[in-house]
């Protein structure tokens, strides 16, 4: 490993030049540009003004390769050529069987990025090899407006260099990266194309433009018909051979429910499906959030006004999963009922996540949300209250036809689409490639 850590070092300095270079159009820019500028999600908003990170990153990249830890691989099959890199063990499972299934292949082995390295010898060894760069990294963080980026490339290079290390021992020629909303995903995949390693990219089925207007891949999975149209959008920043078009994410847990006999949900109900964001600022996660947050409670006013003004519909909140904590329950409905203005709402507490609920609410209303994608998947219909977010979706596409600015946009579609039919709803919106019958099998 040391070898590999020594060689991703290098890397890293190459692009770090390409990034002050005057070019700005190469392959090594492009993911630079991610690594340095692109925001992270693996610390906290505070994080990015403390002039001392790049030291505590240090500190937790020591402590992971000294401390005895729980393996971060989990093998499959020997003779599999294939490899998943993606976040944590927790969605092992749901990740190796949307990989398997979609892709109808066996898999080697399960890598999960956030704890590794797993090294039981060399230790020592290897933080010596890595202590000038990380020293280095550590103090230009104190002054850089990029310091939490700088910081956390001491932990990146180790662990891009355990899984080199981890496909030449096991001779691994494909990689499916399902986080490739991650900074150094870029820069990891022209360290996996030198090595020879074809990668197949997994983002989620929100909007590519959200983490991924530079890709760099060999392939990428498309989860929803938007990503087609922002393909074409990105072409100049998003270099990839091909696309493949597969189920989104979690459907093949949720989907046999809906696949025959579709369960039709009560008329007038209205459901709100929660993206958290309120609760992500009290945590004080990323503020990119902030835009979010400000559609979500808006829609939740324009939807209080409409239930009291429109006392046959149903008001049903499907909160996120991070805002079911029995320790902040009392937080949460007291949030919901200040900004909804009234008590007349439910908040339903689903098991085995939203997605089995569809058939709850007859007309979905939703801000920034994976919901979105996966309600139109299984055919029922949904809005999408976007006020702060202007630049989705895109122009001219067909999800523009579900999208409100105003309390009396939404009002119109509520009444427009209200006692209607699915079939109607998707005939006379366009959103027809949006639903199961026109993506390969679940």
């Amino acid at each position: 490993m040391i070898s590999e850590l020594k060689s991703v070092i290098r890397k890293y300095y190459q692009i770090e030049k390409a990034w002050r270079s005057p070019e700005k159009n190469t392959d090594e820019y492009l993911a630079a540009t991610c690594l340095f500028e692109h925001l992270s999600y693996r610390h906290l908003e505070p994080a990015k003004r403390d002039p001392l990170i790049g030291f505590r990153v240090l500190s937790m990249t020591i402590r992971r390769i000294l401390k005895p830890q729980h393996d971060a691989v989990t093998r499959f099959s020997a003779t599999s050529n294939s490899l998943v890199i993606s976040g944590t063990l927790v969605i092992q499972e749901r990740v190796t069987e949307y990989v398997r299934r979609s892709s109808h292949s066996d898999l080697h082995s399960y890598i999960a990025k956030d704890v590794i390295p797993v090294m039981t010898s060399g230790k020592l060894l290897l933080i010596f090899s890595m202590l000038g760069f990380a020293l280095r990294q550590a103090f230009k963080s104190i002054f850089s407006s990029s310091r939490l980026n700088l910081a956390l490339t001491i932990t990146e290079v180790v662990e891009i260099a355990y899984i080199l290390d981890y496909i030449k021992q096991n001779q691994i020629s494909l990689v499916y990266d399902f986080v490739p909303y991650e900074i150094d995903s870029n820069f990891m995949y022209l360290l996996l194309r030198d090595a020879g390693i074809h990668v197949i990219k997994i983002p989620s089925s929100g909007p590519l433009s959200t983490h991924h207007r530079i890709m760099l891949s060999d392939e990428i999975v498309f989860s929803t018909p938007y990503h087609s149209e922002e393909y074409q959008k990105f072409r100049d920043t998003f270099r990839v051979q091909n696309y493949i078009l597969w189920p989104p994410e979690r459907a093949f847990q949720y989907f046999p429910k809906y696949k025959t006999n579709r369960p039709a949900a009560a008329p007038h109900t209205l459901g709100f499906y929660s993206h958290g964001e309120w609760l992500r600022r009290e945590e004080k996660h990323s503020a990119y959030g902030d835009r979010i947050r400000e559609a979500e409670e808006t829609i939740l006013k324009y939807l209080g006004v409409f239930v009291k003004s429109n006392p046959e519909y149903k008001l049903l909140i499907f909160p996120h999963p991070r805002e079911m904590r029995i320790d902040i329950s009392t937080q949460m409905n007291a949030f919901y009922r200040d900004i909804i203005a009234h008590d007349d709402f439910e908040i339903i507490a689903t098991s085995g996540g939203a997605a089995l609920s569809f058939d709850k609410a007859d007309i979905a209303i939703v801000a920034f949300s994976t919901v979105l994608y996966e309600r139109l998947f299984c055919g029922y219909k949904t809005f999408i209250g976007n006020m702060a977010i202007t630049e989705f979706p895109m122009n001219r596409n067909a999800l523009n036809n579900i999208s409100f600015h105003t309390y009396e946009g939404m009002s119109k579609l509520i009444s427009t689409y209200s006692d209607k039919d699915e079939a109607y709803f998707f005939e006379k919106t366009g959103l027809e490639p949006y639903r199961a019958a026109h993506y390969p099998e679940p």
